[in-house]
């Protein structure tokens, strides 16, 4: 039954109550006044129980509302903690990003610096291989005007020997 409904029910068996007990004691009717004040008991637990409906229907109520505020905070929670989760994430993947870029950062210098040894070797070797070079040009020529040297004292080894004897 709705709470109208009730209402009007609890006001009906107030008014056949009054109405009884008024007209019982009119008339001198004990019977009909117990009535009447059995039909007021009766509107006055039809009150009572709608007011209980009425509290138990707040409770509950209440008890959802707390259920859902309850639910609200666990879901807010949830959030931040995820939030939370993937701001860590991306400052973890932000770290790894920079580490990786002074990995390759230093891997390119690297290479640079090899770069720069083969190319400073290879001029080295160049020099020395020039300068080696060079050293058996001078060497050969040194071998050269020995070897030439010893042929004119060997040609007038063989003049003086032939002029005295």
């Amino acid at each position: 039954m709705t709470e109208p409904e009730s209402r009007v029910r609890e006001a009906a068996e107030r008014l056949t109550g009054k109405a009884k007990e008024t007209i019982g004691s009119a008339m001198d009717d004990y019977r009909l006044q117990q009535e009447g004040e059995l039909h007021e008991q009766r509107a006055d637990a039809m009150a009572e129980s709608r007011e209980a409906d009425e509290h138990a229907e707040l409770a509950r109520e209440r008890a959802d509302l707390q259920a859902a505020r309850a639910e609200t905070e666990d879901e807010r929670r949830r959030i931040a903690d995820a939030t939370a989760a993937e701001r860590e994430r991306q400052q973890a993947e932000h770290r790894g990003r920079q580490a990786a870029s002074a990995v390759a950062e230093e891997h390119e210098a690297a290479l640079r610096d090899i770069d720069e040894t083969e190319r400073r070797s290879k001029r080295v070797a160049e020099r020395v291989e020039h300068q080696a070079g060079a050293d058996e040009a001078q060497e050969q020529a040194e071998a050269q005007r020995l070897h030439d040297e010893a042929e004119q004292a060997a040609q007038r080894a063989d003049r003086l020997r032939q002029e005295g004897h």
